[in-house]
């Protein structure tokens, strides 16, 4: 229920402009669920093309009767018209393997750590980027 609130999908909701979104390409996932004293406090981070928006996360309480009682936090709107977001062509996980060997000069008998990485929406000077 609060991802379509977030998502503008629920009738009659007095949902404030700053805490929804209609647009395609953007979702929410949630990311911790927790009850409490008879209300349910949901967290969803913001995607956008199934990429997290950094920072972009709400918090939706809803009581024992499923009423959205309170939405903390704001969703990042129009991402479809900025210019700078443009995911596609990433390099393969040995490519980059491939790659820092070369740059950094690691010898090819050197022990792999494994790391993670995540692509992410973030904002910068007033401008999203991915």
């Amino acid at each position: 229920m609060a991802k379509n609130y977030l998502k503008g999908e629920v009738n009659g909701a007095k949902a404030q402009q700053e805490q929804v979104t209609t647009e395609k390409n953007v979702d929410f996932q949630p990311t911790n669920k927790e009850t409490k004293e008879n209300q349910t406090e949901a967290c969803l981070a913001q995607t956008y093309k199934n990429y997290k928006v950094y920072g972009q996360d709400l918090i939706v309480k809803v009581d024992k009767n499923g009423v959205i009682t309170t939405v903390s936090g704001k969703v990042v709107e129009n991402l479809d018209q900025q210019p700078n977001l443009t995911i596609t062509n990433f390099l393969s996980k040995n490519e980059v393997k491939s790659k820092l060997r070369d740059i950094v000069q690691i010898p090819s008998n050197t022990t792999e750590t494994e790391f993670s990485s995540e692509t992410v929406v973030y904002k910068k000077k007033e401008v999203y980027h991915s």
